[in-house]
């Protein structure tokens, strides 16, 4: 269950900026097919891969690996 989240985390924020597996995979250095199977869930998403989509699409690291990626509150946050 934790898995399909994580998936549908990034197939929704593919689906609400109206880009492509193409384009996804030009931005974080992927094919097409392996942002297919990361967001079907036929593919975990590495360490590095939820650092690429991090830095590509801005998806906090926690919501595609919390078992990896902890949540970290700044101040602000907090308030």
């Amino acid at each position: 269950m934790c898995q399909q989240f994580r998936m549908n985390k990034l197939l929704q924020t593919i689906n609400e900026r109206k880009i492509s597996f193409a384009e996804v995979g030009r931005l974080v250095g992927y094919g097409r097919d392996t942002i297919s199977r990361h967001c079907n869930g036929q593919r975990q998403i590495s360490a590095e891969a939820a650092l690429r989509y991090n830095k590509a699409l801005g998806i906090p690291l926690h919501e595609m690996r919390p078992d990896i990626f902890e949540i970290n509150e700044t101040e602000d946050e907090k308030e």
